[in-house]
């Protein structure tokens, strides 16, 4: 019985995918992973002068934490090829949640130490940005008038996709957004706070009634979309995610 047959025979083995790349396909074994965590919420406690008590002020902004994960190489000759696949920044996805990934970055310290010739171990940290995503997030079409609904745990932030011409008004769950002279189609990304056509910025094109800047959201549950004037398609992505 090798190495690794003797620590999945005695351990509860999990898996983590980085960049499209699996840990077991590159012959590590798992043996501790950070629990999937609730990020920290911005948040302050302001003293008022004549109250007895504090008052407190939430913001919504999320911090990123750490995953930190501990880890066999049962090949050594593997080593310098998984380190420099633990490098840089990308998706990563843990084995107890594989239908979600998060954006993560590995920039820490890795040492190994050795246990025999061919096994090492090591330790590494990921850290995170605050929301899980949705691992399918395909674009759907939505009729006019429409629903879509949001499965994730918090308003999320889509990516819509109008095709048509002339001025048109997107209307979502009642908040009404100006589209101006569209030319074939607009994309509104929420996520990135941009308005674009062809890699062309056209924030200009796009505008609110009450003069707010801010682009549509998806609230948890069914959301109603619709356009009016002339508009062939509405598709959208709408980036699910929890904390």
């Amino acid at each position: 019985m090798n190495a690794e047959t003797e620590w999945r025979k005695e351990n509860n083995m999990s898996y983590f995918i980085y960049n499209d790349v699996s840990s077991e396909s590159m012959g590590l074994l798992i043996k501790s992973m950070t629990p999937p965590q609730k990020a920290e919420q911005r948040n302050e406690t302001i003293s008022v002068p004549g109250r007895s008590e504090p008052m407190f002020r939430t913001y919504d902004e999320y911090s990123s934490y750490s995953i930190d994960i501990s880890c066999i190489i049962t090949d050594s000759s593997q080593q310098r090829k998984i380190f420099s696949w633990l490098s840089g920044s990308g998706k990563f996805i843990r084995s107890d949640e594989p239908d979600k990934y998060y954006t993560a970055k590995s920039c820490s310290l890795i040492s190994s130490t050795r246990i025999s010739d061919e096994i090492r171990e090591f330790s590494i940290s990921f850290e995170c940005m605050p929301f899980a995503y949705a691992l399918d997030n395909a674009p759907v079409t939505v009729k006019n008038p429409g629903t879509v609904e949001n499965n994730g745990g918090m308003p999320s932030e889509p990516v819509i996709m109008i095709e048509g011409s002339g001025n048109i008004e997107l209307t979502v769950n009642g908040e009404v957004w100006k589209l101006a002279d569209v030319d074939g189609s607009i994309t509104i990304d929420t996520q990135r706070n941009l308005a674009y056509r062809d890699n062309h910025v056209l924030l200009n094109k796009i505008s609110r009634y009450d003069n707010n800047v801010y682009l549509p959201m998806l609230n948890t549950g069914k959301n109603s979309i619709s356009a009016s004037g002339t508009v062939t398609k509405i598709m959208v992505i709408k980036n699910e995610r929890w904390l």
